[in-house]
């Protein structure tokens, strides 16, 4: 059974391949009518970097291999340079979610990569969250902070399973499971309203979940084993991807009721970020190809972002990541045949 998130997203190779073939190839491209500008994000002196949480002022965070590719670090993308945010004496590092402050959250591994642990940077300094309580061999992550400075994520039980917690208050609150043997948070709005996933013991079934006031409600699946929330709005409003009886399907959980967001004429589909506009960004195979393609959902319509993007910006887009209330999106591509990430800004009519 899978459990998203628990680690550093890092791309598929397959994915890779398939997406550079398809630039040399010169596949056919969606006709285009520009409504972003498009920014490479750099990196921190190596090949590959990826976006995955942005704030309202455009700030962005996530990895970024160093020098050689052997490694990775915790990244801040401004206007600038990229920064590095260090680690825990280990070699790899992953920041998650960035709020309003310039607070972020995210992983780092200790000296020698034994354990990876939680962090909040903050102030230029990054805070080890412990796991529990407790700082030493168990392992945890921050996935999502929110802008009163609470973070979620999950950290190590000495059973050897994980349980989603919640961060305030400089304590970490475990945050229980729907019954099973590991849980993960991982998005939480500006109410503390929380979204994540929960893994049944045996892992046979892994259901996406909402927790609120105390109570973990299970968001349920399209007739598969499992379904993952990826993030969550002001309106409680949840977006993630759900098993159907043969793929996977982006969706958006509201008013009580999971919608099939659909894919792009092909087979699968996932939605990574939505904001307060529930505007919902994600990846999504078109027909008859396996690379999937960045794609925007507002207005009841799967937009791909390809055709939205000036035609001789050389880059092609097969993931995005996360956006802003300004309908700034961040993700990864190919730009001129090399991996790239990018920051989309709405271009004004």
């Amino acid at each position: 059974m899978r459990f998203h998130g628990s680690f550093p997203l890092r791309r598929r190779a397959l994915a890779t391949v398939v997406a550079a073939a398809f630039l040399i190839a010169g596949a056919a491209r969606p006709a285009r009518a520009q409504r972003y500008s498009i920014r490479d994000l750099g990196t921190l002196g190596g090949t590959f970097d990826q976006p995955l949480g942005i704030n309202a002022a455009g700030q962005v965070v996530g990895n970024s291999n160093l020098t050689g590719d052997q490694f990775y670090h915790a990244v801040l993308f401004t206007a600038g340079p990229p920064t590095d945010l260090g680690a825990f004496g280990g070699n790899l590092s992953t920041a998650r979610a960035i709020n309003d402050s310039g607070q972020i959250a995210g992983f780092a591994y200790t000296t020698g990569d034994q354990n990876v642990h939680a962090f909040l940077y903050d102030g230029g300094a990054m805070k080890d969250l412990g796991a529990f309580g407790a700082i030493g061999p168990l392992n945890s992550s921050a996935l999502a902070i929110n802008n009163a400075g609470q973070i979620v994520g999950w950290a190590g039980l000495p059973n050897g399973a994980a349980h989603a917690f919640l961060y305030q208050n400089g304590k970490m609150q475990d945050l229980g499971t729907l019954g099973g043997a590991s849980s993960q948070a991982t998005g939480i709005n500006q109410a503390g309203v929380i979204c994540g996933q929960s893994v049944a013991r045996g892992g046979t079934t892994a259901p996406a979940f909402l927790y609120r006031s105390g109570v973990m409600t299970p968001l349920g699946t399209f007739g598969g084993p499992q379904s993952y929330a990826a993030a969550i709005n002001d309106s409680d409003q949840v977006v993630g991807w759900a098993d159907t009886s043969t793929d996977e399907h982006a969706f958006l959980y509201t008013g009580g009721r999971m919608q099939d967001l659909g894919t792009l004429g092909g087979t699968t589909s996932r939605a990574d970020g939505i904001n307060n506009a529930g505007q919902i960004v994600g990846a999504a195979t078109p027909a008859s190809m396996m690379t999937p393609h960045a794609f925007l959902w507002e207005n009841g319509i799967m937009k791909d972002l390809n055709a939205l993007i000036p035609a001789d910006s050389g880059w092609f887009l097969d993931e995005a990541d996360n956006l802003n209330a300004a309908g700034q999106i961040v993700g990864t591509g190919f730009f001129q045949g090399a991996e790239r990430s990018f920051l989309l800004t709405p271009v004004t009519p």
